[in-house]
C-alpha cells in the first residue's frame, strides 16, 4: 500500500512539475500571434505578435519550433545599404513589465521550411522556450499581411533563409 501511494505522489508530482513545463512562464502573455499567409511555394515565412511581460524580471526567449515546420528562429530586419536582410537572435529579452513587438520589418520568428500548405485561417501552433527551461505554446493563425504595419517587402532578401547552417 506504502509503494502504491509513493508511485501516486510520485506521478503526480512529475504531472505538475511537466503542466508548469509546458504552460510556460505565467508572466509571459502572448498578444495577436499571427503568421502572414504564404504567396505560392514559399519556403520562409515570419510570424508576429506581442510578448508582454508583466513579471518584475526579464523573461528571455531561447528558442522556437512548430510541428508545422523545419525550424523557426528568431530573426531581426535590418536596413544595411538600401537592402533589407534578417539576422539570426539567439534569444529575444522581454524587459520587466514591458512589451517585446514582433512586427513586419522589424523582430520576428522566422518559420523555415513549411510541411504542409497554409491557407488563411489555419493555425499555426508555435513553442516559444524560455531560458528558465519553461515552455509557451501559443496557436497563430495564417493571415494576409498588413502592409501598413511597416511589410512592404520589395526590398526584403529571403533567398537566403532556408539555406542557413546553424
Amino acid at each position: 500500500m506504502i509503494a502504491m501511494t509513493k508511485k501516486i505522489l510520485v506521478s503526480l508530482g512529475l504531472g505538475l512539475f511537466m503542466l508548469n513545463v509546458l504552460a510556460g512562464s505565467n508572466d509571459v502573455q502572448v498578444i495577436d500571434p499571427w503568421v502572414q499567409a504564404p504567396p505560392p511555394n514559399a519556403r520562409v515565412l515570419a510570424a508576429y505578435m506581442q510578448l508582454k511581460n508583466t513579471g518584475a524580471k526579464p523573461q528571455i526567449v531561447t528558442a522556437v519550433s512548430s510541428p508545422v515546420f523545419d525550424r523557426a528562429e528568431i530573426h531581426q530586419t535590418v536596413i544595411q545599404e538600401d537592402m533589407t536582410r534578417m539576422e539570426r537572435r539567439h534569444e529575444l529579452i522581454i524587459p520587466p513589465n514591458a512589451t517585446a513587438t514582433l512586427k513586419p520589418g522589424g523582430l520576428h520568428l522566422m518559420l523555415i521550411g513549411p510541411k504542409k500548405k497554409l491557407q488563411p485561417g489555419d493555425p499555426v501552433p508555435i513553442t516559444l522556450t524560455l531560458k528558465d527551461g519553461s515552455a509557451l505554446a501559443l496557436t497563430a493563425t495564417v493571415r494576409a499581411a498588413r502592409m501598413d504595419a511597416g511589410g512592404d517587402r520589395k526590398n526584403m532578401d529571403h533567398s537566403r533563409h532556408d539555406s542557413h547552417a546553424h
